[in-house]
């Protein structure tokens, strides 16, 4: 368990943007859809095999990691899910994860917010073939919903020019739905359209770098900084072509226990029996946000520094083929220290030799 002092001086006191220094982003195996019905058909699946593991969390089935021989504590586990960070002026708070709740993943699309139902009201998991069809009510919302006053944004800004704008927004009555969705979701689900570079008709090595700046920060307002939430713990990323990934906020959760949780769902898609139409009403519903006029002016001065906060980080790919992690464990080598090590090497390179 991280110590109150540990997570206020390290994580919640600190005011920068959340995206690009702080939230790590991951790049899953590219898929085979190509469409979006491929693209709702994988989420449902992912979707459905993170209820799977959250199912082994909650019942205690989760193997004890261990430092050699000694076991650690596994609190990280129980909190992974359902968390949310709320920004304030000084220090951040954390909404805190409810085993009796979390029912539901709130998902992102065209800038709109929706609740899902993941489980019935018996608190039993939802098929993902369930989940499937109501996520296919999108493709009916697509050509009638307009895209929502941009607003995911906010969350990749400075911590205290976005907290008054939260106070503000949240107060508001007719807002509660809206932020408690998200609030209280087990996480996000952000379902792009498309974002530049995406086409298979670039580069290999360009498409790579577009790639994986749509995961760490959404490319811009232009392109899906506003399809993300990035206060959330996960954000579950699902784009075009084949492409998903994730990116999720760190102060509760180290990089291992997310990518547990990550490849027991991709491990879950890969075995995953085709999905299936059912007859059942979609209880997918929009989310709608109020926004006085005095806000107005406030969300489009956070675009603009956004966008030119995003405009200043870019990226290369670079594959190194010799070795990755089956190596350093078979050879009981550290992979932080590994990455520590190269980082070390890599600046004595470039800057002292």
């Amino acid at each position: 368990m991280l110590s109150q002092w540990w997570l206020d001086k390290t994580y919640l006191e600190w005011r920068l943007n959340l995206p690009i220094y702080y939230n790590p982003a991951l790049v899953f195996p590219r898929q085979s859809y190509r469409d979006f019905n491929g693209q709702i058909q994988f989420a449902a699946n992912f979707i459905h095999g993170v209820l799977l593991y959250r199912s082994l969390i909650d019942n205690n089935q989760i193997p004890i990691d261990r430092f050699g021989s000694d076991p650690l504590c596994m609190d990280q586990y129980k909190k992974v899910l359902g968390i949310c960070r709320i920004p304030a002026k000084t220090i951040d708070r954390l909404h805190l994860y409810n085993k009796n709740g979390h029912r539901h993943v709130a998902v992102f699309y065209r800038n709109n917010v929706y609740r899902l139902p993941v489980y019935d009201d018996q608190g039993n998991k939802l098929s993902a073939d369930v989940i499937y069809n109501y996520l296919k009510k999108l493709a009916d919302l697509k050509e009638s919903d307009e895209k929502q006053t941009l607003i995911g944004h906010l969350t990749a800004d400075e911590r205290q020019l976005w907290a008054p704008i939260y106070e503000q927004l949240s107060s508001i009555p007719e807002n509660k739905n809206f932020f408690d969705t998200i609030n209280d979701s087990l996480f996000v689900l952000c379902l792009d359209e498309s974002y530049q570079s995406s086409n298979d008709n670039i580069t290999k090595e360009d498409n790579k770098r577009s790639v994986g700046l749509n995961f760490l920060h959404g490319g811009g307002t232009k392109n899906n900084t506003a399809n993300r939430w990035f206060d959330k713990t996960i954000q579950i990323i699902v784009g075009p072509n084949g492409y998903s990934g994730l990116n999720y906020e760190h102060s509760l959760a180290e990089g291992g226990i997310i990518t547990t949780l990550v490849d027991y769902a991709l491990d879950y898609c890969k075995t995953a029996e085709p999905l299936v139409h059912t007859n059942e009403p979609s209880l997918l519903s929009k989310c709608r946000i109020v926004i006085p006029k005095e806000v107005e002016q406030s969300i489009i001065e956070s675009e603009k520094r956004v966008n030119k906060f995003i405009e200043n980080c870019d990226l290369i790919v670079h594959k190194y083929p010799e070795y990755g992690k089956d190596f350093a464990k078979q050879n009981k080598l550290s992979i932080d220290a590994i990455i520590q090590v190269a980082l070390q090497v890599a600046y004595f390179r470039s800057v002292l030799k």
